[in-house]
């Protein structure tokens, strides 16, 4: 069974989750929320799949989020 993997990416600019990369042809999202974003990967993949004549597989998702942490100046 083959394995599929969907990189997310938090952007803070615009303030939600979007596909990064990913080998799903056709795959682009995006959601306010981690599991909004999740369940529209859920929905899509399997159509995108069928839709391209790929075999079903499986789907992981690697999450990203980066956020600044230092001291603001004074």
């Amino acid at each position: 069974m083959p394995q599929y993997v969907v990189k997310a990416s938090f952007g803070h600019d615009a303030d939600d989750w979007h596909v990064e990369d990913t080998d799903v042809p056709g795959l682009s999202t995006k959601a306010a929320t981690f599991e909004a974003f999740c369940r529209n990967i859920e929905v899509m993949v399997p159509e995108l799949l069928e839709a391209n004549a790929v075999e079903a597989g499986q789907v992981e998702i690697i999450a990203r989020s980066m956020a600044n942490l230092g001291r603001s100046a004074a």
